[in-house]
């Protein structure tokens, strides 16, 4: 049998920008900023859902109408109000580490090699919580949402006029680790006696399968979203998962 593995760690910095350093902003969710990694995550952080008025009333203010069943950002500048300035770094779209592990075992005539790889510390933007054209399907996480007190503390009502619910936040946010079974081969190699007859040195039978299965906790088809550096891992539902293939084969040597 034999064993490897490898891994490689990231680590992305911006030092220095022009136009006096100042932000270079992609988009509503990812913003360029010395001392963080290039096309970071910025946004508010969720605290929790708004249970009833009086949690409102004792929060910081909002320049929108909180309900119960709103989310409950938390007030980063300590002003006492919610405000663009709120917004803070929550993620980066770069991995923190690349790994990857490889098996391999023979015994007697058969033989069976397996190969996994992964990524972890990447974040990614579920905007298919956004409202859509239609409201009458939803992704089957909605079934935890707030519909009454005491109902949720992190999924908020399903309500699309209330747009403050679907600003750059955690609540958006989701893990890009992952890891797949990229690859396993199972094969035989049968034995001489069967084939010398014919003048063959080796016959092999073997069955594969790629991309066989993979962990990962986002609620997209696929960890790997993609993107521009500056803007990338935005799930907006469209990528489509990388397909599982399988494949058997007859390897004769003379």
């Amino acid at each position: 049998y034999t064993i490897s593995t490898n891994g490689s760690t990231i680590k992305n910095k911006v030092t220095s920008l022009g136009n006096e350093n100042a932000d270079v902003v992609s988009g509503p969710y990812h913003i360029t900023r010395v001392g963080y990694a290039v096309g970071s995550i910025f946004g508010y952080e969720q605290v929790g859902i708004f249970q009833n008025q009086q949690e409102i009333d004792n929060a910081a203010t909002t320049s929108w109408i909180s309900k119960p069943g709103d989310i409950q950002y938390k007030d980063i500048t300590g002003d006492g109000k919610i405000t663009d300035k709120d917004r803070t770094f929550i993620g980066s779209t770069i991995p923190s580490f690349l790994f990857g592990l490889n098996l391999a075992a023979n015994y007697k005539g058969f033989d069976m090699s397996v190969e996994f790889n992964g990524i972890a510390g990447s974040k990614i933007i579920n905007t298919k919580k956004l409202p859509s054209f239609t409201q009458f399907n939803f992704y089957e996480e909605a079934l935890s949402r707030w519909h009454g007190e005491g109902t949720s503390n992190d999924y908020p009502i399903l309500d699309n006029t209330r747009s403050h619910n679907f600003l750059p936040s955690t609540n958006l946010l989701e893990d890009g680790s992952y890891v797949r079974l990229r690859n396993l081969q199972i094969g035989y190699t049968l034995p001489k006696s069967v084939y010398s007859i014919l003048g063959l040195s080796k016959v092999r039978i073997y069955a594969n399968a790629q991309n066989l299965i993979t962990f990962k906790s986002n609620t997209g088809f696929t960890p790997e979203i993609g993107g521009s550096i500056l803007s990338a891992n935005v799930d907006n539902g469209s990528t489509y998962p990388l397909p599982t293939t399988y494949t058997c084969g007859l390897s004769v040597n003379f």
